[in-house]
């Protein structure tokens, strides 16, 4: 029983020993972005923000009736994989909130002969 004691003992002195673990690393910061859609070819969509940098999301996170010409706002993080070469990837965690409606489609008419 004694030998049983002094190896409990001798494993709670190791454990008390051992250091804390370090604390978690802190969340990415937030990332708020309004910009004009660019481009929607291939799996990442770019928007030029408004203070002229470019900035992508994956394929669909925007949703219809988004395409080029529509003012969007994107509320999420910087995503690690930075996947799109040339634009910063954006992780809309936050969402996307569509700001004004669709740019008008032109009308074409002809004139007849």
């Amino acid at each position: 029983m004694r030998k049983f004691a002094l190896a409990a003992l001798a494993v709670l002195g190791l454990a008390a020993c051992q250091p804390a673990p370090p604390p978690p690393p802190p969340p990415p910061a937030a990332v708020d972005i309004t910009g004009v859609i660019t481009e929607m070819a291939g799996n990442c969509h770019t928007i030029r923000g408004d203070n002229g940098t470019m900035y992508a999301v994956h394929a669909g996170v925007l949703l219809p009736p988004s395409r080029p010409g529509v003012r969007v706002r994107v509320v999420g993080v910087v995503d690690p994989t930075q996947d799109c070469p040339g634009r910063t990837l954006i992780r809309a965690d936050g969402g996307v909130t569509v700001l004004g409606p669709p740019p008008r489609m032109r009308r074409t008419t002809t004139v007849p002969k």
